[in-house]
């Protein structure tokens, strides 16, 4: 099978590996859903435009998130059984 290039690829092959309940739990939403759909359409909105042939000798992922630089932040997920989604900052 080839890599996924996309999120929806992704999610496929979540369904296909998770147990049920693991899955719900990344791939649903609370309540109606509402938020769950307005976030995957909001994101749908988003156009990238490769652009071929540009110095990328100066790019960062650098940002600030009120005020605080978070450029060193790593996120990772746990696992379902847990329910949390943690933000580590790397020891420095």
């Amino acid at each position: 099978m080839a890599e996924p290039v996309n999120v929806s690829e992704y999610e496929r092959i979540a369904e296909e590996r998770l147990d049920p309940g693991a899955y719900g739990y990344f791939a649903g939403g609370a309540g109606d859903e509402w938020t769950l759909r307005e976030n995957v359409a909001a994101f749908n909105r988003w156009v990238l435009r490769p652009r071929m042939l540009v110095d990328v000798g100066g790019v960062t992922t650098e940002t600030t998130v009120l005020d605080e630089d978070v450029h060193d932040y790593r996120t990772e997920a746990v696992p379902a059984e847990e329910e949390t989604v943690v933000a580590r900052r790397d020891p420095e």
